[in-house]
């Protein structure tokens, strides 16, 4: 029998590093979301900058919405992690006759107030990228000129690197390892759970951090390419002046390009030279559109599909009584492909995984994931590393639909099982 070695105060600890990270996740999110009411209409009235903005609106409430998961599954954990350890405690009671009176756990702290994600939408602004000051090029061109805020992008871009690289995220994702560290001498059949469960809080964070990073990126490099098409605006608008032989004044302010003249030199040879520059200033923008494809929208390459199965998983831990996953009819067992000592490719792994209809997430740095349909992490194809002993070459970890670590026969193993680092052949970038 395995002796227990659990001191209810680890247990307590850890709940409270989870409530601070819960916190300082909290005062990031709400910053950063109050400052973005501030980027309304920062992406323009014309017709891509419409494409843009749906992307990025988009993107921002998966964003924003999964760090409120975040923050609810650390202060579900926390409580999950108060309870453990009260059990605990009342197992220690229970086991001394003379134990008094039974303990009591710790307080729960106050919940932190609910976050709604709502941000006005990115798409708007003044709806004319070019003021000529009554001289009618803007209307002879005859399509939108791009007329995105490139202050408003700026802001966007400076929030969302603050995000993704705030103090308060990096102190959350610090204080979760300090829990799961706690656990490194405790003896207890849940602690493998629980190490599990918080690195996995810190990859999501850690994914999300990454989804930050690609939301200021997309921001800057919209803003670049506003800032070249208005740089070409004028300096045709240069040309026309010539052309006119007028003295212009030309500015690029934040979401347009003012061009005003003097009195230009013949009617008639006005009207046919600003029907020509139109002709060109139109040119210019469909080029630009075409090399740049607003279009697309935002860059969105960190899977948070897979991300926020975990969490909500976690949020609702322990809530509720939930009916064990069944195992789903597979094409192959994933046994077969370990059969007679054979070392399955990376790559068939996860068309294993994906045959199972299973997510896949994955951080920047992080190994590739494959949650199922309860926010269970079911498979992780890792390439190895040095800094991890036992772990420094390419190895599968697998899990049932509870979560228990097994091996690829089904049985169950610890996290320091060779069972648990089943030798793989790597074939991915």
């Amino acid at each position: 029998m395995t002796r227990l070695d659990a001191d209810p105060e680890t247990y307590y600890a850890a709940g409270t590093r989870c409530d601070e990270a819960a916190v300082d996740l909290y005062t990031a999110f709400t910053t950063a979301l109050q400052s973005l009411q501030r980027c309304g209409g920062m992406a323009g009235t014309f017709d891509t900058a419409h494409e843009w903005a749906r992307s990025y609106d988009e993107r921002t409430q998966i964003i924003l919405a999964s760090f409120d998961d975040a923050i609810r599954a650390l202060e579900n954990y926390a409580g999950v992690l108060r309870q453990a350890g009260h059990n605990h405690a009342m197992a220690d009671h229970n086991a001394n006759v003379d134990g008094g009176a039974p303990p009591t756990p710790p307080p729960l702290p106050a919940v932190l107030p609910g976050c709604t994600p709502a941000f006005p939408p990115s798409a708007g602004g003044p709806g004319n990228g070019l003021v000529d000051d009554g001289l009618g090029l803007a209307a002879e061109v005859g399509i939108p000129v791009p007329d995105g805020d490139t202050e408003k992008l700026d802001d966007a871009c400076n929030i969302w690197n603050s995000l993704a690289s705030s103090a308060e995220v990096t102190n959350a994702s610090a204080a979760i390892r300090a829990s799961a560290e706690l656990f490194a001498d405790v003896t207890s059949p849940e602690v493998d759970f629980i190490i599990d469960d918080l690195e996995e809080v810190v990859a999501a964070i850690e994914g999300l951090q990454g989804a930050c990073g690609e939301m200021a990126l997309s921001c800057s490099e919209y803003r670049t390419h506003i800032d070249e098409i208005r740089q070409r605006l004028a300096d045709i608008l240069e040309d026309l002046a010539i052309e006119l032989a007028a003295t212009a004044a030309i500015a690029i302010a934040a979401s347009f390009v003012s061009f005003g003249i003097s009195a230009a030199a013949g009617v008639a040879k006005s009207a046919q030279t600003i029907s020509k520059f139109a002709r060109i200033v139109r040119d210019a923008v469909t080029a630009w559109k075409v090399a740049k494809n607003i279009g697309r929208g935002v860059k969105a390459s960190n899977d948070l599909k897979g991300l926020r199965l975990v969490l909500e998983r976690l949020k609702t831990l322990g809530k509720k009584a939930v009916e064990k996953a069944k195992l789903k009819p597979t094409k192959k067992n994933i046994g077969e492909l370990f059969q007679n000592g054979n070392k399955p490719k990376a790559s068939d792994l996860e068309h294993y995984a994906r045959s199972e209809g299973w997510t896949k997430t994955q951080s920047a740095d992080g190994p590739a994931k494959f949650v199922d349909e309860n926010g269970v992490v079911r498979l992780t194809i890792k390439k190895g590393s040095s800094r991890a002993p036992g772990s420094e070459d390419p190895h599968v970890e697998l899990r049932d639909p509870t979560g228990q670590r097994i091996d690829p026969f089904g049985n169950p193993v610890t996290r320091r099982s060779p069972g648990n680092h089943t030798p793989i052949e790597w074939d991915m970038p």
